[in-house]
């Protein structure tokens, strides 16, 4: 995979449209554009409306590390984890909403110790 050279890198989520419905679909930008696009592997819950799902994980080689993405819920999986893991992966960005303490607490940091990488999780402000 080609090298995409950008030392800050930012993450969102997005709802996509496509011919086959809506995906959840998480995105890095660099400083020259986009970096890494991944669907939602994962149907939510939270996110009924999201029916295209990925059939794969995807990663990139950044200036920072190997990156994936897990939007949504994926980041409640520890298997999507294991598959970024298989992949070699650095770091993992998960735009999500963060509901429950447990997923800061434990949850996200059993994942990254457990995978030997860093989660970086973002949310909206929750109590």
């Amino acid at each position: 995979m080609e090298l995409k050279d950008s030392a800050a890198i930012a993450v969102a989520s997005i709802v996509e449209e496509t011919p086959e419905g809506f995906a959840h679909t998480a995105i890095a930008f660099g400083d020259k554009g986009e970096i890494l696009r991944q669907r939602a592997l994962h149907p939510s819950a939270r996110h009924p409306w999201a029916i295209v799902m990925a059939s794969e994980l995807s990663h990139a080689d950044t200036a920072i590390g190997r990156l994936a993405l897990l939007p949504g819920e994926d980041s409640l999986y520890p298997e999507a984890f294991r598959l970024a893991a298989l992949r070699d992966v650095e770091m993992v960005a998960c735009p999500t909403h963060v509901v429950e303490p447990w997923e800061t607490r434990t949850g996200l940091p059993k994942r990254a110790a457990e995978n030997r990488f860093s989660v970086v999780p973002a949310s909206r402000r929750t109590p």
